[in-house]
């Protein structure tokens, strides 16, 4: 009796299922990414706009690397949209296996639209507890393969960079 072919069907599948999972445990991994907001810091401003640069810190708690393809985040205080950004060609590498990799963004903020909201007076007012949060989607792509538009929600108070 040969049992060469069966030994070698049951090899190939087991190498197939443990493929699969190292898949399924990495691609759940790449999905638990932390963002951390390192610094906020002003570019340039003018009495037409205000640019922001924002490093947010990204953690890959996966051994995958990838690339981010693009993303698309709202910025509002105390509830009141304040700049939105969008980058939809974005190749910023991400390694993997808990390192940190800098994502910087660059926000562009109008001092006359903070004027006509009622946003000014609740900034000067409550200067030192105002809700920052960014939120939005952030593409995931590798190997050229779009996996997944990861949702980014992060929720910080003023004082934390005063």
């Amino acid at each position: 009796m040969n049992l060469r072919k069966p030994l070698l069907f049951v090899g190939l599948g087991a190498v197939g299922i443990g493929l699969y999972a190292f898949y399924r445990t990495q691609r759940k991994l790449i999905e638990d990414i932390t963002f951390e907001v390192k610094d906020i810091a002003i570019v340039d401003s003018s009495y037409q706009q205000i640019k922001l640069l924002v490093t947010l810190d990204l953690i890959n708690k996966s051994e995958v690397g990838y690339t981010i393809s693009g993303y698309k985040l709202g910025i509002n205080i105390d509830g009141h949209s304040v700049s939105s950004v969008v980058q939809n060609k974005s190749n910023q590498k991400v390694s993997g296996t808990k390192e940190r990799t800098e994502i910087k963004v660059v926000s562009t903020i109008s001092p006359q639209q903070l004027l006509e909201t009622d946003i000014l007076p609740v900034l000067l007012g409550n200067i030192g507890n105002a809700d920052i949060k960014i939120k939005g989607l952030v593409g995931i792509k590798k190997l050229g393969i779009h996996l997944m538009d990861y949702p980014v929600d992060i929720s910080l108070k003023v004082t934390d960079f005063l």
